[in-house]
């Protein structure tokens, strides 16, 4: 099921969730967005297109760089901004 897209001149996101296995994608550019301290109860994957995403879970700080894969387990609190060079 595709959840509500958010789009900017710059910054755009579609969410797909398919719930009857647990899982949530994203699918987004963003330049300027950053998303705030949160989790998901659901695992959550992302790829790294292009660019840097930096992150903090777990305690520390982590670079997704392109081609990168991140999984988020269910309930784990993240942050998510794009690393402007």
């Amino acid at each position: 099921m595709a959840l509500p897209s958010t789009q900017t001149s710059a910054d755009w996101a579609r969410y797909i969730s398919h719930s009857n296995i647990g899982v949530r994608m994203l699918d987004a550019h963003f330049l300027t967005h950053k998303f705030e301290r949160h989790s998901h109860s659901e695992f959550s994957i992302g790829v790294t297109h292009s660019g840097v995403q930096i992150f903090h879970a777990r305690g520390v700080v982590q670079h997704s760089r392109p081609h990168n894969i991140m999984v988020f387990n269910p309930d784990v609190a993240h942050d998510a901004m794009a690393y402007i060079l």
